[in-house]
C-alpha cells in the first residue's frame, strides 16, 4: 500500500563567527571556536578554497586558493554534535518508537491508534519538557505524547477527515496546527488542553505544513489543488494563495524566513518561493516524487528527500540549482537537518533505516538501523542540549589580481617625416611618432 507524505522544517539559532576576505595565495587567519568544553564539528561547503569539507577542533590557517577569475565565497557551519532521539512510526504495526541518534539503541516504544504519518517535536510553555504530536489519518486522530523515555500518552483528539501534518509554533503560542488531507482545512489546536480551538479553510487535501520563524505565518501544501496557502496566524485568515507544482506534499521556510521551498510530488520538482511577494521564483527538478524537504540553519543548501528514487537530492539555494544526487535507501520520506546544520538525517521506509549525511562531503556517514517500515514526516528528532552554540562564517578567496601590462617601445629610426602637436620652444626638441607594441606579463 501507498503512504501520504509530508515534512516541514523550523530553524534554531546559530551564532555568528568573523567572515573573511582574502586573495588567492595569501594565507587565511586561524579560526578558533568558543571555550565551553565543546569540540566543534565543522564541515565546508566549498573545499575547492584549500580546506578540507569537513574537519574537527579549531581550523588553522592555510593558503587560500581561487583559480578562477571571479571571487569564490565557502559556508562553514560548526558545532558539538548534541544527539538526540527520532521518533519515527511502523508501517502496518501501530508501534512508534523512540531511538538514540547517537547509538542506534531503542529508548522506548508505544503505540497509537493507526499508523502514524505526521510526527513533530515540540516545546509548550506548559508542559515540561518536549511533546511529540503524531497524526493517525487511517483511523481520524492526533496523538499527544511526552517525550523519551517514558512516551506517556497525553492526550488523544478524534477528527475523522484524515490529519496528515502537523507543526509546532513557536512554544509561548501554545499553538500546533493540523491538516486535514480529505477535510480541506487546518485545526488550530491548543497545546495546554490538546483541543481545536479553530478550522482554517484552505486548498485541496493539504498535507505540509511549516511555520514561520517569528509564528507569524502558517505555509500549508495543498496537495488537490496545486498550490500553497499563507495564512496569518494572528487572524487565522488566508493572506495569500500561491499556485505551485503539481501535487504539493512538503514545505520548508530558511531561517531568516525569506525563502519557501515545496517538494512537487506529481512534477518531480521544488518551486522556491520568496515571502516577501509570494512568488515562484525558481523551479528546480529533482527526483522522482519528492517528499520531505529540509534546509540549513546557513540557507546555503536543501535537502529533498525522492520517495520513488531511493535518492536525495541537494539544491545550491544560493543559486538555486541542483549541486548533486545521493544514494540513500529505498523510499526515503522524512528528513531533517540538525541545529548547526553539519548533518540531515532521512527516514528509508523500504529500507529499514535512517541515513546520516554529512552537508560537507554529501556522502552517508552512518545508518541507523529500525524496525520494518519506518516512517516519520516533520520534525521528527528531539535534538538534544548542548553549551555550546553552533557558528557559522564565510571565507571569500578573491582570485589573484592581473599584473599591469608591460610597454615596449621600438628604436627610433629613419627619416622624421612629420612632426605632431605644436613646436617646441626649444630648437633642440622635436616631437615624433615612434611605433609602441604591449604585451601583459
Amino acid at each position: 500500500f501507498f503512504f501520504f507524505f509530508f515534512f516541514f522544517f523550523f530553524c534554531g539559532a546559530v551564532a555568528g563567527q568573523g567572515n573573511q576576505v582574502v586573495v588567492s595565495g595569501a594565507n587565511t587567519t586561524a579560526v578558533n571556536f568558543p571555550a565551553g568544553g565543546c569540540t566543534y564539528n565543522w564541515v565546508n561547503d566549498t573545499p575547492g578554497i584549500g580546506l578540507a569539507a569537513s574537519g574537527s577542533g579549531n581550523i588553522g590557517s592555510f593558503k587560500a586558493v581561487n583559480t578562477g577569475t571571479t571571487p569564490i565565497t565557502a559556508t562553514i557551519m560548526a558545532g558539538a554534535d548534541p544527539g538526540g532521539t527520532a521518533y519515527i512510526g511502523i508501517a502496518g504495526t501501530s508501534s512508534f518508537d523512540a531511538i538514540d541518534i547517537q547509538t542506534g539503541s531503542l529508548l522506548g516504544s508505544t503505540f497509537t491508534l493507526g499508523n502514524a504519518y505526521g510526527i513533530a517535536v515540540g516545546k509548550s510553555g506548559f508542559h515540561p519538557g518536549s511533546l511529540v504530536y503524531e497524526t493517525n489519518p487511517d483511523q481520524g486522530n492526533f496523538m499527544m505524547f511526552s517525550g523519551a523515555p517514558a512516551l506517556t500518552q497525553l492526550a488523544t483528539q478524534m477528527i475523522s477527515t484524515g490529519p496528515r501534518g502537523v507543526a509546532f509554533g513557536p512554544a509561548a503560542a501554545d499553538r500546533a496546527y493540523v491538516t486535514s488531507g480529505n477535510g480541506n482545512t487546518v485545526w488550530v489546536i491548543n497545546t495546554v488542553l490538546s483541543v481545536v480551538n479553530n478550522e482554517i479553510s484552505v486548498g485541496s487535501s493539504p498535507y505540509g505544513v511549516a511555520v514561520s520563524p517569528d509564528g507569524s505565518l502558517l505555509y500549508v501544501a495543498n496537495y488537490g489543488a496545486n498550490s500553497v496557502s499563507v495564512v496569518n496566524t494572528f487572524t487565522n485568515s488566508i493572506t495569500a494563495t500561491i499556485p505551485v507544482g503539481v501535487n504539493p506534499f512538503g514545505v520548508c521556510i530558511s531561517q531568516d524566513g525569506s525563502k519557501v521551498y515545496v517538494t512537487n510530488y506529481g512534477s518531480n520538482n521544488v518551486s522556491v518561493i520568496d515571502a516577501s511577494t509570494n512568488k515562484v521564483v525558481s523551479t528546480i527538478a529533482v527526483g522522482a516524487n519528492p517528499l520531505g524537504v529540509a534546509i540549513t540553519p546557513a540557507g546555503n543548501l536543501v535537502y529533498v528527500s525522492n520517495f520513488n528514487d531511493a535518492t536525495v537530492s541537494v539544491i545550491d539555494a544560493i543559486g538555486n540549482k541542483l549541486k548533486t544526487t545521493i544514494n540513500v535507501g529505498e523510499k526515503p520520506n522524512g528528513i531533517v537537518v540538525n541545529p548547526d546544520g553539519t548533518k540531515a538525517y532521512v527516514v528509508n521506509q523500504g529500507s529499514n533505516s535512517i541515513a546520516v549525511i554529512s552537508t560537507g562531503t554529501n556522502g552517508i556517514v552512518s545508518t541507523i538501523k529500525t524496525a520494518p517500515g519506518p516512517f516519520a514526516f516533520g520534525n521528527f528528532i528531539d535534538w538534544g542540549q548542548t553549551p555550546c552554540n553552533p557558528v557559522q562564517f564565510t571565507i571569500t578567496v578573491n582570485p589573484t589580481a592581473a599584473a599591469p601590462p608591460t610597454i615596449t617601445t621600438s628604436a627610433a629610426s629613419g627619416t622624421i617625416s612629420a612632426c605632431a602637436g605644436t613646436a617646441s620652444s626649444s630648437p633642440q626638441i622635436q616631437q615624433f611618432t615612434v611605433p609602441m607594441y604591449s604585451a601583459l606579463i
